[in-house]
């Protein structure tokens, strides 16, 4: 299904974009709604993990518990702390007093953290909050358990199914109820958010393992049309009473996906470089908030496009790097190949990134010196 690494690629680049207008670029309107591609990745999260659940379900506690830990668990807790290390060196090194937020982020209890110490995540900082992307990964990991003990505790599929709705129904509820009392950052960042990954986990119960399709040329339109939707609520949606995008956002996913398995545009054609990106999805998604974070709080003056292609580029670097020396080694170790290869069609534009980059530093440089010029003057 590497169609659903096009998705995985249109995700990361709203959430990107979202914390760029957040942080960086927040006196124009575009991409105020591109934290909804989160709401995407917690749908093929659920998704995914409902796919391997129904593959282990009849082993044994412990084999199943085993094989889930490391297939699922490790794939995404080692890459992350290995981030919040870096991070959390970096931060040391620059006299910053981030342990906690280190702490809460190794312990994945960040969203917890958020909320305990009244630090809203739909805000605008002048002050660095590297860590401020690690709710989603604590989130992930929590409902990650809760869904395999669900699993392993319910038998009967209907019952289990029918477990699956009630607890969607009673977090859009309580989502609702949080928003009405003002607690949107309670709403967000805890598993009150979890009815985007349930949607993801019910749409492969209902659909069961994908097999054998036929091509039909009329689910492109559909493809198109979802995309477009999803697009364009990056761009324009507000943040403000999020439910209704996130929910709009979870049936746009779910008809993509059903659409795309019979789309020959992406079945019977390969789009190596957004496959790549997409696969490489999560290390993006780690390393867009501290690298914009920083960019921000050390270059506070820079032009707003200076400072976003700057960071762009030091996120796919730094994304580039954790991919090839943590996450492939990590999937190898378990047994997964890679989903793309990474031949000219990839490292073509990774090699014109890297010039990019150095154009950047030199302009970075030149314009820091112009500064301290002025300042003397």
């Amino acid at each position: 299904m590497l169609f659903l690494d096009y998705l995985r690629f249109l995700a990361i680049f709203g959430v990107i974009a979202f914390h760029l207008h957040d942080t960086v670029a927040y006196a124009t309107p575009w991409f105020s709604g591109g934290y909804l591609g989160v709401d995407i990745f917690l749908f093929l999260s659920g998704y995914f993990i409902e796919r391997s659940l129904s593959g282990i379900r009849d082993q044994e506690l412990l084999p199943a518990g085993r094989y889930f830990f490391s297939r699922r668990l490790l794939r995404i807790m080692i890459p992350m702390l290995f981030v919040t290390a870096v991070v959390g060196g970096f931060s040391y090194s620059q006299n910053m007093p981030l342990w906690k937020d280190m702490l809460y982020s190794s312990l994945f209890i960040y969203n917890f953290y958020l909320v305990f110490h009244h630090i809203p995540y739909f805000q605008v900082y002048s002050a660095p909050h590297p860590f401020m992307g690690m709710w989603f990964i604590a989130m992930l990991v929590q409902l990650y358990i809760v869904h395999f003990l669900l699993s392993r505790l319910v038998a009967n599929t209907v019952v289990y199914r029918l477990i699956l709705v009630i607890l969607g129904a009673v977090t859009l509820v309580g989502t609702s109820l949080l928003i009405q009392q003002h607690e949107t950052n309670m709403a967000y960042v805890l598993p009150w958010h979890a009815f985007s990954y349930i949607g993801g986990a019910l749409t492969m119960a209902l659909m069961g393992q994908p097999g054998e399709t036929v091509r039909d040329r009329s689910q492109d339109l559909v493809v198109l049309v979802t995309v477009f939707a999803l697009l364009l609520l990056m761009l324009l949606a507000p943040y403000r009473d999020f439910l209704v995008y996130s929910v709009a956002t979870v049936v746009l996913t779910a008809l993509f996906v059903v659409a795309a398995q019979q789309s020959s545009m992406l079945q019977d054609k390969s789009w190596p470089l957004l496959g790549k990106l997409g696969e490489m999805a999560y290390s993006l998604y780690l390393w867009n908030v501290p690298v914009i974070s920083f960019v921000h709080y050390f270059y506070p003056q820079n032009p707003v496009f200076v400072s976003v292609c700057l960071s762009i580029i030091l996120i796919l670097i730094l994304s580039l790097i954790t991919y090839s020396a943590i996450e492939m080694p990590v999937q190898k170790w378990f047994g997964k190949a890679p989903r793309h290869g990474s031949g000219s069609l990839v490292s073509a534009p990774v090699m014109l990134l890297l010039l990019l980059a150095g154009w950047g530093w030199y302009a970075l440089a030149g314009a820091q010196s112009q500064n301290v010029h002025q300042r003397e003057l």
